[in-house]
């Protein structure tokens, strides 16, 4: 209902102050549209006693007709802000998935989401086993070595956004325990983390911080998860992509060193340092081993070559129950394991080197024909360092690597067994030698004993 000030000063002290001493009569019209008030139409005048309720009842006409016209206004400008919105997440989409060039892909991503979310800094993180790691970056301080940094994943924050579906918002960041672990944040107040989620699992998340206290809504909270699912998508595809690339890069890698080892035949240990050199090459080797089963020996298998963190460690013998040999034989084939911390090997392999625990690793068998003779193996200290691929990698340069140690154990017996004979017609030779100077010897004595009867 219309609401009638006849003497404004009198009924309501504020206009009795400036900027409104000079209003003596007002009155106020609600603005309603199905029920629901959306706001206020007044007037006011110098006179006092100025509005009647006939005048209450010509303004509150005007009123309902404005309040319609309002609505609309506001209806058409909701739809205007949802065609645009929608019209930057569709040009976005095709933005990012234009490239599968990783690099390209996390800028794009960063680049486009500005469109719709304004901020001053953010990034785009990755899970990777336990660590969470910035992969893009835009308006980050110290940009170049921010990019490629690796964060513990059991964070507050990124254990928040990885069981969580929907964006995290803090109004403000420093007044936040979670973010006072986190160097070069003190400039951000408002701030979201956006889960990136592919297939109902959250491969990692961006971030955006802004200056502003309370910077981001629930609004905002929406069209930033819309665009995520988006960006999500074109991540994975440029990483599958990426893999796939480099795998099959790899498998050249791995049949030009194949072919290396084998052809060459060289020392036993040449032919060790070779392989190891060769599984450098293919994939993460903190540690390396080659263990070769001892036929002849039932209590021990030879350890012929051992790395760790670049430093060589010297040949011993390991009895079987904790060879490496004896691992892939009682997982029949070969092994992998992400994190021995929580998951344990088949057996209690005998440590070396650095006193740091493993964390992943790969054990594969050699064989030659169906006999087998030994393992290799890569190591890590970080979780999460192998996958299918670097497993059947190691498989094949396994392979080889039987071959190739097979060829150098029968050239070096080839070369023993040569040396063998050539000291054995040596020695041949020289008894032949002696026999036929004996013979001369006795044949001169028997011309001197004629000579002299």
């Amino acid at each position: 209902e219309a609401l009638i000030l006849p003497d404004a000063k009198k009924e309501h002290a504020p206009f009795r102050e400036p900027p409104h001493n000079h209003i003596n009569s007002w009155m106020g019209i609600p603005l309603t549209i199905r029920d629901k008030v959306i706001g206020m139409l007044a007037v006011d005048s110098k006179e006092k006693g100025y509005f009647t309720m006939e005048s209450a009842e010509l303004v509150e006409t005007f009123a309902h007709q404005a309040a319609i016209a309002i609505e609309n206004a506001r209806l058409f400008n909701v739809e205007q802000v949802r065609r645009q919105e929608a019209e930057t997440l569709r040009q976005a989409a095709h933005t990012i998935s234009s490239s599968l060039e990783l690099e390209e892909v996390f800028d794009t991503v960063l680049t486009s989401i500005r469109r719709v979310i304004p901020y001053d800094s953010s990034a785009i993180l990755l899970f990777e086993g336990d660590d969470v790691i910035i992969r893009g970056g835009r308006g980050l301080p110290d940009m170049e070595n921010q990019i490629g940094k690796r964060f513990s994943a059991i964070d507050t924050i990124s254990q928040k956004v990885l069981y969580s579906t929907h964006p995290l918002i803090v109004k403000d960041a420093q007044k936040e325990e979670d973010f006072q672990g986190w160097a070069g944040t003190s400039y951000v107040r408002g701030w979201m983390g956006v889960p990136l989620i592919v297939r109902g699992k959250v491969i990692g998340y961006i971030t955006l911080d802004n200056h502003i206290v309370d910077a981001y809504n629930k609004k905002d909270a929406e069209l930033a998860q819309t665009f995520a699912h988006q960006a999500a998508s074109a991540i994975e595809n440029a990483k599958l992509y990426q893999d796939a690339l480099h795998a099959a890069e790899r498998r050249v890698v791995l049949h030009r060193l194949s072919q290396d080892i084998v052809r060459d035949i060289q020392s036993p240990e040449i032919t060790y340092a070779a392989i190891y050199q060769a599984a450098q090459k293919l994939m993460r080797c903190d540690a390396f081993i080659i263990s070769l089963r001892e036929h002849k020996n039932n209590n021990h298998d030879h350890v012929v070559y051992m790395i760790d963190k670049g430093r060589r460690y010297g040949r011993e013998f390991v009895a079987k129950e904790k060879s490496i040999v004896t691992c892939i034989e009682t997982n029949e084939g070969t092994y992998l394991n992400n994190d021995a911390l929580s998951t344990p090997l088949p057996v209690a392999v005998k440590k070396f080197g650095a006193k740091e625990d493993v964390r992943s690793l790969i054990i594969s068998p050699m064989s030659v024909g169906k006999t087998l003779i030994g393992a290799i193996s890569v190591q890590s200290y970080v979780p999460h360092a192998y996958n299918d691929e670097e497993k059947v990698l190691l498989e094949m340069l396994a392979s080889h690597a039987a071959a190739a140690i097979e060829n150098a154990r029968l050239f070096s017996e080839t070369e023993q067994r040569a040396k063998e004979f050539s000291e054995l017609y040596k020695l041949t030779q020289d008894l032949v030698v002696q026999q036929d100077l004996n013979s001369l010897l006795k044949k001169q004595d028997t011309l001197r004993r004629h000579r002299d009867t």
